[in-house]
């Protein structure tokens, strides 16, 4: 029903915000993507400007569904698109959010929502539904959303309206105070621009979010613990000047093999790849089984490379794979003593502030082949885009991976075409005080 008719035409349902945020500096956007739409179950979040609406999809469905019965039925009434606006949808009260959201991101437990804008990060804690919710989606803290009228809210008068809810306000939506923290506001990060966020997939308590500026500083928060500062920070193109802008972020997920669940990838605005590995939160989850294999591959791999070490004088000569396979033995024996003999195959651990190395950067990658340029057509060249400059900058990057282990590196271009890599040789752990050079280029076929 092409999505109950692309859900009445969306946002969610025109009415403006009930704050505004403060107006911005105009800057150019290109290459900035925006992904305002999240889905938790049946419930759909929504940015609209510096406000987060959630609406209940299944009730959209069974409203929708409802109208054609009576439109088949000529009962007259209500058209589908006039049921599916009827729908009951929220505001979700959040004093942390004064600006624009460019981006929303929920967390592995389905519990803390990221609200993402150009210089800011915010964090909600979404309403928790009662415990019969699971039969009843009737029940919980959304249900017992009090409706609220524009100047009731200005008023600062928030008390539920005695005589109960009137047309007008249900086409306004009700309102839901929810806790919301800023997130970075007192680190010395804080200002810089922002291009992408995303919670970390290994974290124990799933409150570790990764926040990416356009400087190529990754900064990691354990919201759980501290907003204001990171618990990680990490510059992906060094320390020195660099032009380069990062623009996106990706990675592995939580069951990916090898390295590449602690892996993250950036990618910058001129289709260059970067990565960070081990990018690992100081309380993760992991498989015994996974450590073990990590382990015994590196201990293969320093036996192979070992063949090319030798002597001059009184100095020896390692190559920088026998280095880089050497490092990650002691890491991984640590870890493993760490997390002593036996128990269960899940392991939850804190790592001690040795074990949280630095990660060094990795990259650029080689591209092999490179892709095929991608020639102009009649529709580009009467496309009505307004921005003239940057038109092909790279604008997002994601990792997929098949049910058989093989990767890919999927990177996205603002003129909307796709460039997709094998990663045929994935990224390995690698640390700033391993002795390699951080911009050694490999090859990614």
């Amino acid at each position: 029903d092409e999505w109950l008719q692309l859900l009445s035409q969306h946002p969610i349902f025109s009415e403006p915000p009930l704050l505004q945020p403060p107006a911005e500096k105009p800057e150019k956007r290109a290459g900035v993507r925006r992904e305002r739409v999240v889905v938790q179950g049946t419930d759909l979040f929504v940015a609209i400007g510096n406000e987060v609406r959630r609406i209940d999809l299944k009730a959209c469905k069974d409203a929708f569904a409802e109208g054609e019965t009576r439109r088949l039925g000529a009962q007259g009434g209500a058209s589908n698109q006039d049921a599916v606006c009827s729908v009951p949808w929220v505001r979700l009260g959040c004093e942390a959010l004064t600006f624009d959201i460019c981006k929303l991101s929920i967390s592995g437990n389905k519990k803390l929502l990221a609200a993402v804008g150009t210089h800011d990060v915010a964090v909600v804690v979404i309403p928790a539904r009662s415990a019969a919710a699971g039969r009843d989606r009737r029940s919980g803290a959304f249900d017992s959303a009090r409706f609220d009228s524009d100047s009731n809210h200005s008023d600062g008068n928030k008390g539920n309206n005695a005589a109960g809810p009137t047309a007008a306000d249900a086409n306004k939506g009700r309102w839901i105070d929810c806790r919301s923290m800023a997130v970075g506001s007192a680190s010395p990060k804080a200002g810089l621009r922002i291009v992408d966020a995303m919670w970390h997939a290994m974290s124990t308590t799933c409150s570790h979010l990764v926040v990416l500026h356009a400087n190529g500083t990754l900064c990691m928060y354990d919201v759980s613990e501290s907003v204001d500062e990171p618990e990680q920070a990490v510059s992906v193109f060094g320390t020195g000047f660099s032009a380069t802008r990062a623009v996106s972020l990706t990675m592995g997920s939580a069951m990916a093999s090898g390295w590449t669940r602690a892996t993250a990838y950036i990618a910058t605005s001129d289709g260059a790849i970067y990565a960070l590995c081990p990018l690992i939160p100081r309380r993760c989850n992991v498989e015994r089984s996974w450590l073990v294999s990590l382990h015994e591959t590196a201990l293969l791999d320093v036996r192979e490379w070992q063949a090319e070490e030798y002597e001059t004088g009184d100095a020896i000569y390692s190559p920088p794979e026998l280095v880089e396979a050497r490092a990650s033995v002691s890491w991984l024996s640590k870890v493993i003593a760490h997390i002593g003999d036996g128990g269960a195959e899940r392991v939850f651990l804190t790592l001690p502030s040795d074990l949280l190395r630095s990660p060094a950067p990795q990259g650029p990658f080689l591209m092999q082949p490179g892709p095929a340029p991608i020639e102009d057509t009649e529709s580009d060249a009467n496309s009505d885009s307004d921005s003239d400059e940057g038109c092909d900058d790279a604008s997002a990057v994601l990792r997929l991976e098949t049910p058989g282990g093989l990767g890919f590196i999927v990177l996205a271009y603002s003129d909307s075409h796709l460039d997709v890599f094998a990663d045929l040789e994935p990224v390995i752990g690698r640390w700033a005080s391993s002795g390699r050079l951080a911009n050694r280029e490999r090859a990614m076929p």
